[in-house]
């Protein structure tokens, strides 16, 4: 099948930075904010003319102008804005009613959390029929022995894994016998004189290659945020298990240890090093499920279902 991706347009790409620069603080409606500047957007749909749409969130629902879509749901959004927002903000109302459309229009929904799409249907009782299709990644060939008893957390300059990495670095102080490696701008935000603790900042794909290919256990403390997590099926590739907060662990709640208690963080990585092996081995099974190869199959057969 042929598809196209379509770039917004400089105009409304500009426009947004300038509405940042005013003191807009969330994303979510900057597409209904910049409407009238989304005209290459839209001649460039309309001289396409596609007989089906994939729409990734729902800002640009109103861009469909009737077409078949597919919406792919990474989350339920009018929760997250809700959590972020407060259900009184203008955002809210926004998000919720563009959500509601694009539930209620589609021909399909493909969704990367059960959590999020029970949550959906709840919500919508009307919603299209879905399909779980879960985040991915590509499985290398090269993956961890464990050796080394590196901790590692990557992410990037977004304040929940700012907090993260610093909730690992704090965890450290009681690991010392731990190596703990922060990566990506998450790092840079990150305060302490630990002695164990490395604060890598950003790096090539090379250098991160290196660090999961030595490291014992993936450690994610996340407490608020949205979406299902890329750096998990990352980890689990390369062979490394991996210690979550319940938020962190959404959509993979069944292929890591899930404890949103920090005190306990300590002890369930000792006793993830104890038998280390095992852990490592489900780890590396439990990545297959989420091999961007495999993924693209399914989603493939979304949408020739719908022709």
């Amino acid at each position: 099948m042929n598809y196209r991706a379509i770039y917004a347009g400089d105009e409304a790409v500009n426009r947004a930075a300038k509405l940042f620069r005013q003191g807009i603080t969330s994303y979510d409606p900057i597409p209904r904010l910049v409407d009238e500047e989304l005209t290459a957007l839209r001649e460039a749909i309309d001289e396409y003319d596609p007989d089906l749409m994939l729409l990734h969130h729902p800002w640009l629902i109103d861009l469909t102008c009737g077409r078949p879509f597919i919406y792919d749901a990474h989350n339920c959004e009018s929760v997250a804005t809700m959590q972020r927002m407060g259900k009184n903000s203008l955002d809210y109302d926004l998000v919720h009613e563009l959500e509601h459309d694009a539930v209620i229009e589609a021909e399909h929904i493909t969704y990367c959390s059960e959590a999020d799409w029970r949550t959906i249907t709840r919500t919508w009782p009307n919603h299209a029929d879905g399909t779980h299709i879960p985040n991915g990644t590509h499985i290398p060939k090269a993956q961890t022995n464990g050796k080394k008893l590196n901790l590692i957390f990557v992410g990037s300059y977004y304040l929940p894994n700012v907090y993260a990495a610093q909730r690992l670095a704090d965890i450290g102080r009681r690991l010392p016998e731990y190596q703990i490696h922060l990566v990506g701008g998450a790092s840079l935000g990150v305060e302490t004189n630990a002695t164990n603790v490395t604060r890598h900042g950003v790096i090539s794909d090379d250098k991160l290659e290196q660090l999961l290919n030595e490291a014992h256990i993936f450690v994610n403390s996340v407490s608020n945020g949205s979406g299902t997590s890329l750096k998990i099926p990352q980890a689990l590739a390369h062979g490394i298990p991996v210690v979550s907060t319940t938020i962190g662990a959404r959509g993979y709640e069944t292929e890591v240890s899930i404890s949103d208690d920090l005190e306990e963080y300590p002890a369930i990585i000792r006793t993830i090093t104890a038998d280390w092996k095992a852990h490592h081995n489900t780890a590396r099974r439990n990545a297959h499920n989420h091999d961007w190869a495999n993924i693209r199959q399914d989603y493939a057969r979304v949408i020739r279902a719908l022709q």
